[in-house]
């Protein structure tokens, strides 16, 4: 049985990719304490994984004991409307009104493979700025590969971040 664990253990391991290359602004000094973590989904047979994705960040940080909000925005592919306002900016603005939020990250998905069972492979452009300069003050380039099926692949990915 021991060797049946640690054998899919290693499997699991090894079937999950993970690249990232990242931009980071190095003068500050203080840590964030009350971030805000939008991640948009665009295709609708990824909103699942995103919704995992959400759950499992979520559950990091709070291992971590660390506050976060974390919510799911559906990216607009239309761009023609008339006086349309972005989900996102009303996403911050709420936020920032209701609870005074430092940093906001946005995972912004650019390419999703799906797959039978799901997402098999994922590129996310991810930034974070800062809300009291208004300036960007990480930003990354993520991807990530998986054989495992979605929830696996969600926590994967959320560790990573």
């Amino acid at each position: 049985m021991r060797k049946y664990l640690i054998a899919v253990f290693a499997c699991s391991v090894m079937g999950c990719g993970v690249k990232i290359q990242s931009v980071v602004d190095r003068s500050l000094t203080a840590p964030y304490s009350n971030p805000l973590v939008l991640i948009l989904y665009d295709v609708e047979e990824a909103r699942n994984f995103s919704s995992l994705l959400k759950d499992k960040i979520g559950e990091v940080f709070k291992a971590n004991n660390q506050k976060v909000q974390v919510s799911l925005v559906e990216q607009n592919s239309s761009q023609l409307k008339l006086n349309s306002v972005d989900e996102v900016d009303r996403k911050v603005s709420a936020a920032v009104a209701l609870d005074n939020k430092d940093l906001v990250l946005i995972l912004r998905p650019t390419r999703i493979s799906m797959g039978d069972f799901g997402p098999v492979s994922s590129t996310y452009v991810i930034s974070g700025t800062d809300l009291k300069s208004k300036r960007e003050v990480w930003k990354a380039e993520f991807t990530t590969t998986s054989s495992f099926g979605p929830s696996l692949f969600a926590e994967k990915t959320a560790l990573s971040i």
